[in-house]
């Protein structure tokens, strides 16, 4: 029996261990901080990271955050300078890491002491023999400090409307309508007492008297 037990112990393959650690522990409601997990992979193995197609064929590596309102999770898991290789046997483009894997999720505290929990799965693989096994995790961070007072969020600026460039009075463009331009034709004519155009009677008595 414990021959068996030895064989079956030894056939249990953990070619990945893992660190964390929380961007900042000291906080106020309202900021965002980072969870960071950091994977140490054995000589000759690799590790998905979480930034290719999941539908490839390999697993990439995902986590499960526990939900509580004291939190809310933002955005997705970062991988951290993973590295591609294209693999002819699946038909794409995946994305690994060797001997180091970095990844990040950012959280935005809420209230205080928040607990979050956190399931991971991964896959890992080893060169010499292709042989791959799953990777699973728990984690959980409950070491942040909500300090007194609030983030304050900046507002989103409104679109600004386009300013109207400023025009000469009286000035006219190629989109004035036929009454605009009557408009001002009519500000620039000065007229008689009885109503005729001013201008046009200058003209008239100027081309008697000098027409000659």
């Amino acid at each position: 029996m414990l021959g068996i037990s030895g064989s079956l112990m030894a056939q249990i393959e953990k070619p990945v261990t893992w660190s964390t650690i929380i961007s900042k522990k000291e906080v106020k409601a309202g900021e965002i901080v980072e969870l960071i997990f950091t994977a140490q992979i054995k000589s000759g193995w690799y590790l998905y990271s979480s930034d290719f197609d999941p539908n490839l064929g390999p697993n990439v590596t995902e986590i499960e955050i526990e939900k509580d309102p004291s939190f809310e999770v933002v955005g997705k898991l970062i991988s951290v300078d993973s590295k591609k290789k294209y693999d002819s046997l699946w038909g794409g483009e995946y994305r690994y890491f060797k001997g180091t894997g970095v990844f990040k999720q950012k959280i935005k505290i809420l209230k205080d002491n928040p607990v979050i929990k956190v399931s991971l799965n991964a896959q890992a693989c080893t060169d010499v023999s292709g042989k791959c096994v799953p990777v699973s995790a728990e984690f959980t961070f409950d070491e942040i400090k909500v300090t007194a007072g609030t983030v304050k969020e900046t507002p989103a600026p409104a679109n600004p409307k386009t300013p109207t460039p400023n025009k000469p009075t009286g000035a006219l463009d190629k989109n004035s309508s036929v009454a605009e331009l009557e408009l001002q034709k009519s500000k620039l004519i000065t007229r008689t007492p009885d109503g005729k155009d001013e201008s046009i009677e200058v003209l008239k008595t100027f081309a008697r008297k000098w027409g000659n």
